[in-house]
């Protein structure tokens, strides 16, 4: 009687955790969408143009952000100084150029997956 219990108990439970094995895979994220950007620090960007895959802005005071990034809520004075400007783009390759009174201070082929942030001091 014991031995034909403890059988249908251990037959049950195989078939609970065969059944979960059907079960649909979840494949939706839920939360905030990954944002892709490009972060420029430098001295004096304000009024630097920035072309990003040959899309050409001017940096105005407007466009600065305060420098929120760090490692675990440390401060870094000398970054907090600079200016600081963050750039949205699309994942893949990225051609990234920035010129300061029309001299290219910085040319660079970049490649950026979903999500990922690239911090670029000039």
């Amino acid at each position: 009687m014991i031995r034909r219990s403890v059988c249908s108990i251990t037959i049950g439970l195989f078939l609970l955790f065969l059944s979960g094995c059907g079960a649909p895979l979840r494949t939706a994220e839920v939360g905030l969408a990954p944002t892709t950007r490009i972060i420029l620090i430098g001295d004096n960007l304000i009024g630097a143009q920035v072309s990003v895959n040959d899309n050409v802005s001017t940096i105005t005071k407007e466009d600065a952000e305060r420098y929120l990034y760090g490692v675990a809520g440390s401060a870094d004075k000398d970054i907090e100084r600079k200016n600081i400007i963050s750039i949205d783009v699309t994942p893949g390759n990225i051609q990234l150029e920035v010129l300061i009174d029309g001299k290219v201070l910085l040319k660079k082929d970049l490649y950026l997956v979903d999500g990922q942030s690239r911090e670029i001091k000039l």
